[in-house]
This record gives C-alpha cells, structure tokens and sequence, in this order.
C-alpha cells in the first residue's frame, strides 16, 4: 500500500457535540450541513438492529444554492454503548467488540464528506486531518521537493533555490493555510499517513490525542529530522545544512510565517 501525505492541523471547530459541529462548519465554509450516522452492524447484538446507510439526523442550509457536505459522527455507536454499559464495556474484549480506551468513547471522531465523497476531512477534538487539499502525489516525491528539486545550479553556477519548485510548493501551502484560517488553526504538520516512526501500530491514534499530546508526540519521535518549511524556503544556511544531512524529513512544520 502506498504512503500518503496526512496533513493534520489545530482548529477551533465546536466540537462538544455533531449539532454544534455541523452548526459551526456551515458557518464558517458557507455550505450547507446535513449530519447524522451511519448504521453498524456489528452493534446489533447489543444496541439491536438498524438500517445501513446513512441516518440523517438533521442539517444547516445556508443557502440552498450552496454545496452539500455531509457530517458524521464515528463514534456515534461506541459513545451509545458507553453510555449504556458503561465500565462494564471493557470487558467485551473476550466477545467480539475490543475497546481498551476511555476515549474512545470521550473523544470526537467526526468525517466530512462532499456529497460526491471527492474529499473528506477527519475532524478530532481539538485538530483535524485537512481533506480539503491534496499534494498531487506520494510521500516519496512529496520530500524529494524539498531536499532533490527544491534547489538547482543558476548562471554563476551557484546553488540557489529552484524557484519552480517553490512555487509549486507554496500554492499548495497557501491552500492549506486557507482552510486552517478558516477553522481557526495557524499550525501544521505534514507526516507520512503509514510513519512506522510515529504510529507503531496502526495510523489514526491523533483521533485520540490532544493538540498538544499530538505534538510532543511527533516532536518525541521525528523531531531530529523536522523540517521547518517556512524556513528551508528563506534561511540558506539551514537549508544547506538540513539536505548535508543525507537523510530525508520524516516530518514537516509549518506556520506560515514566509506567507504573511
């Protein structure tokens, strides 16, 4: 399977519940909101039986011109089994449900979907895995811009930065910040979505961590080879000194301050 490029960012998106999400979301994009779940099978045994497909449980329409995104909530069946079994809930692991963290069932999971699906951006309790853009290939020559094209040989035959490939690099950031303003974030991560450095088991864990856990987290595990965007672009010394290393980012930060 292919590595992909996740870009998770900070927010101050209402989290506290799907109506206030969906509320908020239709505010701040201008697009109409309809949110609810989808039915799940395997919690037929405890909680009964429920259509498949989605449930729609309400919705914000701006304007009915606008364009539809769909809000649903992950969680929605592990929150339900929680608040009826409680405690008692970790003890399914010897049936066929496994849960081995409170917050799976305290911590927000929430998927937005275009209603074509041509995006869709996971939102967690105080960050978010930002759908709304897309590097137009893999983790592999997502680096290589920064460290094999992001400089070249000018007329004197010095090395000096291939303007090409900042440019590229910069329309794509600049989308990026758009959709991090607009939720209320100014940080973000780029990371391999499969990084055997940051997920040990599988990816997903950030859906339960707080922004700041997220980060030192990252930092623990990939912060010898960070790379700082904003500051491979501008500072020549630092970028000449990060690509003497020979080693290749394993994570990326970016504030956006080169874009201000």
């Amino acid at each position: 399977m292919g590595h992909d490029v996740t870009f998770l960012a900070n927010h101050k998106l209402n989290t506290t519940s799907i109506n206030n999400l969906a509320a908020d979301l239709a505010e701040r994009l201008q697009v109409n909101i309809i949110y609810g779940h989808y039915g799940h099978h395997p919690y037929e045994k405890y909680l009964g039986k429920e259509k498949r497909g989605f449930h729609k449980q309400g919705e914000f329409i701006v304007n009915k011109k606008s364009k539809i995104y769909q809000l649903s909530n992950e969680r929605h069946f592990d929150q339900v089994m929680y608040n009826k079994y409680g405690q008692t809930i970790f003890d399914f692991a010897k049936q066929d449900l496994y849960y081995e963290n409170k917050r799976e069932f305290t911590f927000p999971e929430y998927r937005l979907d275009t209603d074509d699906e041509s995006f869709t951006t996971m939102i967690y309790k105080n960050c978010f895995d930002n759908g709304f853009v897309d590097w137009p290939s893999r983790w592999w020559k997502f680096f290589e811009y920064f460290i094999n094209e992001i400089q070249c040989y000018d007329r004197n035959f010095e090395i000096n930065l291939n303007q090409h490939s900042v440019d590229i690099i910069n329309e794509f950031r600049t989308k990026v910040k758009h959709y991090n303003t607009i939720f209320g974030g100014n940080l973000s991560y780029y990371i391999d979505d499969q990084s055997k450095f940051l997920w040990s088991t599988e990816p997903g864990h950030e859906s339960l961590m707080e922004w700041h856990e997220l980060r030192l987290h990252i930092y623990a595990e990939t912060g010898h080879l960070m790379l700082d965007v904003p500051k491979i672009l501008t500072d020549k010394n630092y970028r000449h000194e990060f690509i003497a290393k020979g080693e290749y980012p394993l994570s990326y930060i970016d504030d956006f301050r080169d874009l201000d």
